[in-house]
């Protein structure tokens, strides 16, 4: 299971510590261990999936035994029946998304003054995009987080906008710390190197 994380899978224009990065500049690393994801949520399947079949139990023996409260009982189960339902149905489709994207890399690239960071297993609406005037740095926040053996950092952006600062964040799974650490500092230089264009 600890073999599940890829180390960095790719690191475009790495550039010697006296030059600056090229102004297309490219990182993938990979996502974090999967696996307790999918157990937390087949888990949550199983126990919702008992929630429906335990009211659906209580409707029917409610019909069935006692006509002077039927209305009231009846109405009760069957719509906390189908609100549980309805939650089964949604964990099925996240995981079905795990599944298809469990094997995907998180990607980001600054090319054109965009930085696009790709991460379809955690991104849910797709990739982000952000114009290089409007990012302040990226950093690297190391949580204490161990998923499968691997320990698992947060790659944050800060985007400005106005006077505030956004944060926007995906994880990524680390190996070596110095080649995480190298690869956002060249970042942060290619960003910069991109503003002054």
């Amino acid at each position: 299971m600890a073999d599940d994380a890829k180390p960095i899978l790719g690191y475009a224009s790495v550039a010697p510590s006296l030059d600056p990065p090229a102004d297309d500049f490219s990182m993938t690393f990979a996502n974090p261990p999967v696996g307790s994801q999918i157990a937390a949520t087949f888990l949550g399947m199983i126990i919702f999936a008992c929630g429906a079949g335990g009211f659906l139990l209580v409707a029917i023996r409610t019909w069935v035994r006692d006509s002077r409260s039927r209305d009231d009982s009846i109405t009760v189960s069957f719509l906390f029946t189908g609100f549980f339902v309805l939650i089964v149905v949604a964990l099925i489709f996240e995981l079905c998304r795990i599944l298809r994207h469990r094997d995907s890399c998180v990607e980001i690239e600054l090319r054109n003054r965009v930085l696009r960071v790709s991460a379809p297993l955690q991104l849910r609406r797709g990739d982000m995009h952000f114009s290089v005037a409007r990012v302040e740095r990226v950093e690297v926040i190391r949580e204490g987080l161990v998923v499968a053996g691997q320990r698992v950092v947060q790659l944050r952006i800060l985007t400005r906008g106005g006077i505030l600062v956004f944060p926007h964040a995906v994880r990524i799974a680390m190996h070596e710390k110095g080649v995480i650490d190298r690869a956002v500092a060249d970042l942060n230089r290619a960003i910069n190197l991109a503003k002054q264009k």
